[in-house]
């Protein structure tokens, strides 16, 4: 550690602290079932001690990276995802400037963490956003209520 890191890591725990502690407040100003503020600050907790991974969004230097290099960038790390499935091995063989294209402005990266939601039921006003989702790691567990499915 240098001395910026270590400055730096003590004021992360001292803002992750106070994120822990506003929530507490919230929960018991807003009396907050007992059961309920335990699993929040749990999980809450659990997060703050995971570092959460970069999205591109995350990382404002690339935003400095010239256009063409950074398009070289983006189909490097989207690509491979990409050709992991046959429909678009195939579809890259057939036009392979179509298929840059599609990496290039249809395809990012949404990283989870435990007990994140990603399908959730549309409403008649709110139509289902249409998007396709591939696991590159890790797992997904679906779980369907009867309360919101018709």
């Amino acid at each position: 550690f240098t001395s910026a890191q270590f400055v730096k890591a003590i004021m992360q725990k001292q803002e992750d602290e106070q994120i822990l502690e506003d929530v507490r407040c919230f929960l018991k100003q807003h009396s907050a079932p007992q059961d309920l503020s335990v699993r929040i600050t749990s999980l809450l907790r659990a997060r703050l001690e995971t570092e959460a991974a970069l999205s591109e969004s995350d990382v404002h230097g690339l935003e400095l990276v010239p256009a063409n290099l950074r398009s070289d960038l983006l189909l490097a790390i989207r690509m491979p995802h990409v050709l992991s499935h046959s429909l678009f091995r195939l579809w890259g063989e057939v036009d392979p400037t179509a298929l840059d294209a599609l990496c290039e402005h249809a395809v990012g990266f949404l990283s989870l963490r435990s007990q994140d939601v990603v399908f959730v039921p549309s409403r008649i006003d709110d139509p289902a956003r249409e998007q396709a989702y591939v696991s590159t790691s890790g797992g997904l567990l679906y779980e369907q209520s009867p309360e919101t499915s018709p």
